[in-house]
């Protein structure tokens, strides 16, 4: 799934891990300790934390906004087994979308991702420059004062 989550930039996520997308609200003000973590929803009678990923991407810094109107918030079940949380919302700038891969429809493109990020990759007719995550090494960061020793 491509997750647009700045002007020109969209993150690819498993469907598999996608719980649902929902119109967006604003968060609620809630207390977490990492600076993209900017609120929470209630979520299946849960309280699920808000993650604005290009905080994240951009090094806590805002990136260029897009019109609130057609924002989303994804809901996602947390890979790791060792959070509090069992699921955190991804503010998408704009529709997720699905799409399928082939070999002959994606590319691998030659520019160094951040951690936690590790590859941009080109796909066939989407015009935002696409970035794959390493979703536990994202989570571990952002949920680093939550993790449930074990």
């Amino acid at each position: 799934m491509v997750v647009p989550f700045q002007e020109k930039t969209a993150v690819v996520l498993p469907r598999n891990l996608v719980e649902y997308v929902l119109p967006y609200a604003t968060p609620l003000p809630s207390a977490y300790e990492h600076e993209a973590l900017v609120g929470s929803i209630l979520y299946q009678n849960e309280k699920v934390p808000v993650l604005d990923l290009q905080l994240v991407y951009n090094n806590g810094e805002n990136g260029p906004s897009v019109d609130s109107g057609h924002r989303r918030l994804v809901v996602l079940s947390c890979v790791s087994l060792h959070t509090e949380f069992s699921s955190y919302a991804i503010i998408a700038d704009d529709a997720p979308r699905l799409f399928n891969t082939t070999p002959d429809n994606l590319q691998e493109v030659d520019k160094v991702a951040k951690s936690p990020f590790y590859s941009y990759i080109k796909l066939d007719k989407q015009p935002q420059e696409l970035v794959t995550v390493d979703l536990e090494a994202l989570e571990a960061l952002i949920f680093a004062d939550y993790l449930v020793k074990g």
